[in-house]
């Protein structure tokens, strides 16, 4: 095989290749945000939440930042590490919409972190937590559930049956903006 010959097999290769990624990048592929995929809950809110923990009530304000493409980012007043938990880093993660319709709609959100080894608890671990959140385009209000699980670093973040058992919660909040 002449090397010009050899050069046009590895550009069809190529082009074989390539093509299955062209065809999942195309405008018909619903991204999060974008027409067609819960455009309305795009933006950033900062949400509260009131649990219990050992007889005593305890808020927390987290900001939740979802992109359109899909992306989320978070972060939780509670990172310090109070509750009883260890300090944890700002959570990233991708959300997709659940349907939208007559100014209202429903997100599901997955968030990965990591906590940072104590003297109490010397082992880092990996926390998931997953949101599902209902959303009102018009008042801007969210309200949703929360599940968190923590496991070692060295557990699949999608296995969540090697998690440790979820702790959940509710949360309300509002979109951020420059007025209410």
């Amino acid at each position: 095989m002449g090397r010009r010959q050899g050069f046009l097999k590895v550009i069809a290769m190529a082009a074989l290749l390539l093509c299955p990624v062209v065809s999942l990048a195309s405008d018909d592929t619903l991204v999060a945000g974008k027409e067609g995929a819960c455009p309305g809950a795009v933006g950033a809110y900062l949400l509260k939440r009131q649990v219990v923990i050992r007889k005593q009530n305890w808020v927390g304000r987290m900001l939740l930042t979802l992109t359109v493409g899909g992306n989320a980012l978070f972060t939780d007043s509670a990172q310090s590490g109070i509750y009883g938990y260890q300090p944890f880093t700002d959570a990233q993660g991708v959300w997709e919409c659940l349907g939208e319709a007559d100014g209202s709609g429903k997100v599901r959100v997955m968030l990965l972190d990591f906590t940072s080894s104590t003297a109490r608890e010397p082992e880092a671990k990996i926390a998931r937590m997953d949101l599902e959140a209902h959303y009102d385009m018009e008042s801007g209000e969210i309200t949703g559930d929360a599940i968190l699980r923590l496991a070692p670093l060295t557990v699949d973040p999608y296995d969540v049956e090697n998690f440790n058992a979820p702790r959940d919660y509710s949360f309300s909040g509002s979109r951020l903006g420059f007025s209410r």
